[in-house]
């Protein structure tokens, strides 16, 4: 009975033909499907995932949904990490080609457990470290490649300071890019607005990803 319906999935299910046919029958109209894809080759996928076989089980779960006639409902995710960096740029130009451009997006990485152990701490970068890396790959690229790529990398970024200072520097549309038409909250501040209301009769609600920060030192001098 629902009208839509969202799932977040590795693909290890849906690369099974008959699981996959199973699931798309029983499915609402409004379906969307999003699948992480954390490399453009299996060595960097499977090191992000720690799962050796991943990167084959979500391109044939990816190839499986576009033959049974479900591409427009597929969602193509990544975070951007120290394991995966070099390959971001080369594996969001390959998520373009199979013609997922319009369904791409990219997120930092997040703490999962409250401990020092956590995967976190060996795979996030500085925010500034990691996008001026980013930024270097997209320099080679012709114009059009990088008007699709930029805004790609630079949404994952919520502290407007970060691509503020890459556009100073290099003249590239990073803020631009990221906040196209209105500031965003910045991440952990955004459960304040009506759109994490948990209650009956809330239509829709936000996106729960949230990257973990510190209060900025300049806050108070921040225009």
């Amino acid at each position: 009975g629902f009208p839509m319906l969202t799932v977040f999935s590795p693909g290890r299910r849906l690369a099974d033909d008959a699981f996959r046919g199973a699931f798309l029958q029983r499915v609402p109209s409004r379906l969307t499907v999003s699948i992480p894809l954390y490399g453009r080759t299996a060595e960097t996928h499977d090191t992000v995932t720690g799962s050796p076989g991943s990167h084959r089980e979500v391109l044939r779960a990816i190839d499986g949904l576009r033959a049974d006639g479900a591409a427009d409902s597929v969602r193509i995710s990544t975070i951007l990490t120290k394991q995966n960096v070099h390959e971001i740029v080369p594996m969001l130009r390959w998520v373009r080609e199979m013609g997922f451009g319009d369904r791409v997006g990219a997120h930092l990485p997040y703490p999962m457990r409250s401990t020092t152990r956590d995967p976190y701490s060996d795979s996030a970068m500085r925010e500034s470290e990691l996008l001026a890396r980013l930024s270097a790959d997209l320099a080679p690229l012709s114009e059009d490649e990088r008007a699709f790529v930029l805004p790609v990398v630079a949404g994952a970024f919520r502290h407007p300071c970060v691509p503020w200072q890459l556009e100073r520097e290099t003249g590239a549309p990073a803020l631009g890019a990221a906040f196209p038409q209105v500031a965003l909250p910045l991440a952990g501040t955004e459960y304040r607005s009506q759109d994490f209301v948990h209650a009956s009769g809330t239509a829709e609600e936000g996106d729960a990803f949230a990257v973990a920060v510190v209060e900025c030192p300049h806050a108070a001098e921040c225009a």
